[in-house]
């Protein structure tokens, strides 16, 4: 059956046919009496997709002419798009970022987790979404999943940032995840197996126009104040030596290499917490990993330092970062023993020299995405405005206008990833992040603000600065 190419496009006998096949029933037996679809992400999220909920009541029958209803079920899912926006529709599948979201849920973690039930079954599996269906060809792409915000699954508050035990609760799943693709890869080669996985430099290299972008807005900001001046000169004279030492460092040989997670942040996590009396939130009962579309292959220090610098606080670090290391070391050594496949050369003194070795690129590609997300007046973090072109009877003037704006994606895409084009990209987001800058200097941002000077700080007394 066609697939949906967006959430308005859903129609009752396409749920029953990707029911039946989650079911593992005849479309025939299967009847959907009644959906609703709406908004699964709020503005700012899921902007590299079309993400919509799905609600959908289904009775199970004999057959489709005479449906005598054994029971009701009704499923709670979210469904996954490419976006409704040319331009970042175009570059996603230049970048791949569907498939290789596609190729994680459908075989990839499945994989991972039949090695762990096969060698060490009493350890917990890595934690993601059930998937209920995944399509992926030249014309079509969706997953749907389970909505797991009604099993009572959140993200927490990215303006808090993660305390304590929800970060720990994290780095315990990402070492599951760091552990078993690691050896998983030793026997099946991840990139060669999925090609659509590249290694953490290539999948980065793609960004870096945005993120110079961003830290000549970060320069401007700091050095607009007589407080962060010399700081801000320090930095605007080591951009370019910062980014190649970025680069370096990302291609730079690694005795542990593994699939890893690539935006794992705040709002890429989401726990479940037990039920108390008072109505208080109770302690952790369950964590999920979700959004796997910039998946790579490389060095796990990269997850480790992008989940520590863009979403706890200083004092968080300043308590915990020692111990959170240790943990993370252990937990991966420990599960990698137990499968027989401990790597030489990353005993804890080891790990800890190549975390140091790391440290610039957990200061550049973590203030990015804390300036752009914790940010109020992102333009990607506000809600689209209405467009007269929505009036039903301009539909065909829409279709047509989207038309024109495929085409000219389809055209431009490929300049986004030539030097000219990387150089356009950059001097684009700078005018569009302006307003971030202005937002920064009149401090009304005060987590906004916290977050980036505290970063900015810990960097410059760990030498990240230094040319």
């Amino acid at each position: 059956m066609k697939t949906p190419r967006s959430g308005k496009d859903i129609t009752g006998p396409w749920l029953e046919y990707i029911l039946g096949e989650h079911l593992d029933k005849p479309p025939a037996s299967l009847k959907v009496v009644n959906f609703t679809v709406g908004p699964g992400a709020g503005p700012g999220d899921g902007f590299n997709s079309e993400l919509v909920k799905v609600t959908a009541e289904m009775t199970e029958g004999e057959d489709d002419k005479s449906i005598v209803p054994q029971r009701t079920t009704t499923f709670s899912m979210i469904a996954k798009f490419e976006s409704l926006e040319p331009m970042s529709r175009e570059i996603n599948r230049k970048m791949r970022t569907n498939q290789r979201e596609y190729v994680v849920y459908k075989e990839l973690m499945g994989n991972l987790n039949t090695l762990l039930i096969s060698k060490i079954p009493e350890e917990p599996k890595v934690p993601i979404p059930k998937l209920i269906y995944g399509k992926l060809s030249a014309q079509e792409y969706v997953l749907v999943m389970e909505n797991i915000k009604t099993k009572g699954y959140e993200t927490n508050d990215k303006r808090k940032g993660l305390d304590w035990p929800h970060l720990l609760t994290a780095i315990d799943s990402v070492a599951r995840l760091h552990a078993l693709s690691y050896v998983y890869d030793k026997s099946h080669d991840i990139k060669k197996e999925h090609s659509c996985i590249a290694t953490t430099s290539k999948t980065l290299s793609t960004l870096i126009p945005a993120i110079m972008a961003m830290l000549h807005n970060l320069v401007s900001f700091l050095k607009s104040s007589k407080e962060t001046e010399a700081l801000g000169q320090k930095i605007e004279d080591v951009k370019s030596s910062l980014l190649q030492k970025c680069l370096s460092i990302l291609t730079s040989e690694s005795p542990v290499t593994c699939l890893i997670h690539g935006d794992l942040w705040n709002n890429n996590l989401m726990y479940k917490h037990k039920d108390t009396e008072d109505g208080t939130v109770g302690e952790i009962e369950d964590m999920m990993l979700i959004d796997w579309g910039q998946c790579s292959f490389g060095s796990p220090i990269y997850d480790l330092q992008y989940i520590v610098y863009t979403s706890t606080t200083r004092q968080v670090r300043q308590a915990h970062l020692d111990e959170l290391l240790r943990h993370y070391h252990s937990t991966f050594m420990r599960l990698v023993t137990l499968i027989d496949a401990p790597p030489s050369n990353w005993d804890y003194d080891q790990f800890i020299v190549k975390w140091k070795e790391f440290r610039a690129v957990g200061f550049l590609f973590p203030f990015a995405l804390i300036l752009g997300t914790l940010s109020t007046t992102n333009p990607a973090n506000k809600k689209p405005e209405p467009s007269v072109l929505d009036k039903p009877y301009l539909a065909p003037v829409k279709a047509l206008v989207n038309g024109m704006k495929s085409g000219l994606a389809k055209v431009m895409a490929p300049i986004f990833f030539s030097s000219v084009g990387r150089s356009m990209v950059e001097g684009t987001f700078k005018r569009v992040m302006k307003p971030v800058v202005d937002e920064l200097m009149s401090g009304k941002n005060e987590v906004l603000n916290m977050r980036l000077l505290d970063l900015v700080y810990e960097a410059d007394e760990d030498r990240v600065f230094v040319a």
